[in-house]
């Protein structure tokens, strides 16, 4: 089990929703009512969460007129938080711990710029089942709104690609089957 799924299991849900919506867009002022729409938890409480963090020093108040907006501060804190919660890493763990269930995957590449709303693979094995992987990459948008591109390759194929500079810009191993 995971850090992020302990945490889940420790604290309450709404708590971590709430979190996490405002990890997502960190650069973003929310009002209260849009935040809480996005972490699908109610005003009030969403409102209750905003104060607790606040005082932990997590998230600020910006004051615009009459209205409140709340975002996600830029602190040690705030790190410390980001890298137990971070759901694109966890979102990628389950796709992965999916994929170890398919024969025929012996490699995935994340590549191109890591972003929070999805990433880049390679798929790299024989006869990997297309439509397994398909049904897999559709769960996950669905149900995190997480887009999960890719392309299968055969290794020899991924050689290929390397060799001709296909493939040169940031490249991270976060499945080989030789490692477990």
């Amino acid at each position: 089990m995971d850090n992020a799924k302990i945490l889940e299991g420790l604290f309450d849900g709404k708590k971590i929703r709430i979190i996490q919506a405002m990890m997502q867009f960190p650069e973003k002022q929310f009002y209260l009512r849009e935040l809480a729409k996005i972490a699908n938890v109610p005003p009030a409480t969403t409102f209750r969460v905003i104060q607790k963090l606040i005082a932990m020093e997590l998230v600020t108040q910006v004051n615009v007129s009459k209205f409140k907006l709340y975002q996600w501060k830029d602190n040690e804190r705030t790190k410390f938080i980001e890298q137990i919660l971070k759901e694109d890493l966890r979102i990628l763990s389950f796709f992965i711990d999916e994929l170890k269930n398919m024969s025929g995957v012996q490699l995935v590449v994340q590549h191109g710029k890591e972003q929070p709303d999805k990433a880049n693979l390679l798929i790299i094995g024989d006869f990997v089942n297309a439509d397994q992987l398909k049904k897999i990459s559709l769960k996950i948008t669905e149900k995190y709104h997480f887009k999960i591109t890719y392309l299968t390759l055969t290794e020899e194929q991924y050689h290929q690609m390397l060799d001709m500079g296909l493939y040169a810009g940031q490249k991270k191993i976060i499945y080989d089957v030789r490692s477990g």
